[in-house]
């Protein structure tokens, strides 16, 4: 490069000297080439014949080659600032009844009151969603599960921003459960990868960015309390690594789709 920049300034000189001004021009070729050719005139006109075109064209390459240098900035290359994340993983969020019935009473943001600080201090915190989310329905506890809204929005507040869906818990309220889930996860606005509505999605990673760096977020299970073969869709992420015999439950009256 620094050659370039040694070059560049002998171009613009030589295109503003004789730029559009042919006699002198041809002089200057006469000079380069005077003592080789004995008929340096000729060869001189014709080569100002076959580059006249280009002289406007070296003007603006060399110009804008030029313009970083005369800017102070002469090296011409760019350097990339190094990015990275900060990812805190946490195990199950699987509400128990007695844990419901407390949050019922001190309110679910006392659930995360000691590790709110921890989380907000990294990038991303991602857990294991061990629950349908249904408010039309009761809470429920083991062995199937579920938990009301203001659970999301208890994890929201406490900096957990990414949730797996796909587990054995996935269908403990049937296909009634995956849409409620699936319309409270987006209201919350939570990254999520696990369960589905549209077929599209199946085994899908969900991607998205942080700190400018492409995140590819998968969520599967070997695992399911039900019969898998009856949710195709809406579904789940599962692949039945054992041949496991899934005890298949009638779905109860009260159940219905939300809307």
């Amino acid at each position: 490069m620094l050659i370039w920049h040694i070059i560049n300034p002998i171009t613009i000189y030589i295109i503003i000297l004789f730029n559009n001004n042919k006699k002198q021009f041809v002089k200057f070729l006469h000079f380069l080439y005077g003592s080789f050719k004995k008929k340096n005139y000729t060869l001189s006109m014709f080569i100002y014949k076959k580059i006249k075109y280009m002289i406007h064209f070296i003007a603006l390459f060399s110009l804008l080659f030029l313009f970083p240098f005369f800017a102070g900035n002469y090296t011409f290359h760019t350097t990339t600032k190094k990015t990275s994340i900060t990812v805190s993983t946490i195990g199950d969020i699987i509400p128990h009844i007695a844990i419901q019935r407390y949050a019922n009473n001190k309110g679910y943001d006392d659930l995360f009151a000691t590790t709110t600080t921890i989380f907000k201090k990294d990038h991303l915190t991602i857990a294991n969603l061990e629950t349908p989310i249904n408010n039309k329905i009761p809470q429920m506890g083991y062995p199937t599960f579920n938990a009301k809204s203001q659970l999301l929005a208890s994890l929201k507040k406490a900096s957990i921003e990414v949730l797996s869906t796909a587990n054995n818990h996935s269908l403990d309220q049937f296909k009634y459960g995956l849409i409620s889930t699936t319309k409270y996860l987006k209201k919350h606005g939570f990254i999520y990868n696990g369960i589905y509505i549209s077929l599209k999605n199946k085994f899908k990673p969900t991607i998205f960015q942080k700190n400018k760096i492409s995140i590819a977020y998968f969520s599967i299970t070997t695992l399911s309390n039900r019969n898998v073969l009856d949710y195709s869709v809406p579904g789940f992420n599962y692949i039945n690594l054992k041949n496991k015999l899934h005890i298949k439950l009638k779905t109860p009256d009260f159940f219905r789709d939300e809307d």
